[in-house]
């Protein structure tokens, strides 16, 4: 068994991320406040009775749950100065008795965000704290203080993060597998097949911050040829037809390429492929001067792999060109998810470091020729939503085989 121990202050959001956490992992969630509802019933809130009977509610619980052999359970926890001492310890010798994982778990967030939470109406179902000036009292006398939580403990700033992000953060932070119940975690092929039919038209910041930083910094390049990886419904497509002779357009959602073909109906320079970036894509060897992969490589992997087939398709002094989900975003969860009847379905996604990407490039033979970071004009406060990354193929003899890339396409076509 598995027991989530999450705490936080009051206002945090505990009980919101913890009803996330339950329905993405099926786990059994015990709020806090049904234990304390019951004992103040009958005893006054920090009384010597309503101490012992709030936590002998809270160890039974345990207990059971261990014997029930139940998968796992988050308990959500409030830190309290009428919490007894030792309160910690003995959950923590009830699970490790009994062999089961207990990981402790906390939300934070910074003081304005807290407050504003705290005056949320749903906070007087559970009849919570929900005055400012009554926190800000308690908070001074040393109020919210528990001994026995281990330092080390997982803590996650919420101040930015929506309950199902951090819930997601959570699970793969304690590498806890997920049902995919809340948020509809799908597969990448089957996402963006579903995905396609709405793609342009869904509110998405990261899609329209991408176009606009492409064009920023390829708007103004010239180039014989491009290939384009993981296309999508050729968002980016346009401005690289306009800016290269000759585009080879590759993705692996056939749905996603028939969009693309519409809105590039009328351009001669444009060629569409379906393929599988993680097999060899089906380009010449030498055969670009620009390679371009925008918002596709959090979905993939292995990252070498894709590295040094840009560097095989690309001319000596060539260039891979990538515009990805900030890792800073990727920590706090965030991901590529669109809505189906009334359901969020997120998209398989894997965190890649910035180091990440500069090794697999030098594995490669390419090295960072620039970095820039980028904010939607709705990001004020937030980290980069977006990472820029351009890499140059170092130079290095041309093979004799190359030839023109509108010749090779042509042949690739037939």
């Amino acid at each position: 068994m598995k027991l989530i121990f999450l705490h936080g202050m009051p206002g945090v959001g505990k009980l919101t991320v913890a009803k996330e956490l339950a329905r993405l992992t099926h786990f059994k969630l015990f709020h806090n406040h049904l234990a304390v509802d019951l004992a103040t019933a009958v005893f006054e809130f920090g009384s010597d009775a309503f101490v012992q009977l709030r936590e002998r509610i809270w160890i039974e619980t345990f207990k059971l749950a261990v014997r029930a052999d139940l998968p796992g359970m988050i308990f959500t926890f409030a830190p309290d100065r009428t919490v007894t001492a030792g309160f910690v310890d003995q959950a923590r010798q009830i699970m490790e008795a009994a062999g089961a994982e207990l990981f402790f778990v906390e939300l934070i967030c910074n003081e304005e965000e807290l407050e504003r939470r705290l005056v949320d109406p749903s906070r007087e179902k559970f009849g919570k704290l929900n005055s400012i000036a009554q926190f800000r009292e308690l908070k001074n006398a040393g109020a919210f203080v528990t001994q026995g939580i281990p330092k080390e403990s997982l803590s996650i700033d919420t101040t930015h993060l929506t309950a199902p992000e951090t819930a997601l953060s959570i699970a793969r932070s304690l590498k806890i597998e997920t049902a995919g119940i809340a948020t509809g975690v799908a597969s990448v092929h089957q996402a963006y097949t579903d995905w396609a039919a709405t793609y342009d038209e869904d509110r998405n910041l990261t899609r329209d911050l991408d176009r606009m930083v492409t064009k920023r910094l390829l708007g103004s390049s010239r180039c014989d040829s491009v290939i384009e990886i993981g296309c999508g419904t050729g968002k980016n497509t346009v401005l690289l037809a306009e800016v290269a002779e000759q585009v080879l357009a590759l993705d692996f959602a056939e749905s996603m390429i028939a969009k693309a073909r519409v809105k590039l109906r009328e351009c001669d320079n444009v060629i569409f492929r379906v393929a599988d970036l993680t097999e060899p894509w089906p380009c010449e060897t030498e055969s670009a001067d620009l390679v371009v992969g925008n918002l596709v490589l959090e979905h993939i992997e292995n990252l070498s792999f894709i590295f040094s087939e840009a560097a095989r398709c690309l001319s000596a002094g060539g260039k891979f060109f990538v515009c990805e989900l900030h890792p800073f975003r990727q920590y706090q969860g965030m991901k590529a998810r669109f809505h189906r009847a009334n359901e969020t379905k997120e998209v398989a996604a894997f965190v890649h470091n910035v180091s990440d990407f500069i090794s697999a490039a030098a594995q490669s033979g390419m090295v960072l020729d620039s970095l820039t970071e980028w904010w939607h004009d709705e990001d004020q406060g937030k980290p980069p939503r977006l990472i820029a990354l351009e890499f140059k193929k170092q130079s290095e003899p041309r093979s004799a085989a190359t030839g023109p890339i509108r010749k090779k396409l042509a042949i690739d076509e037939e």
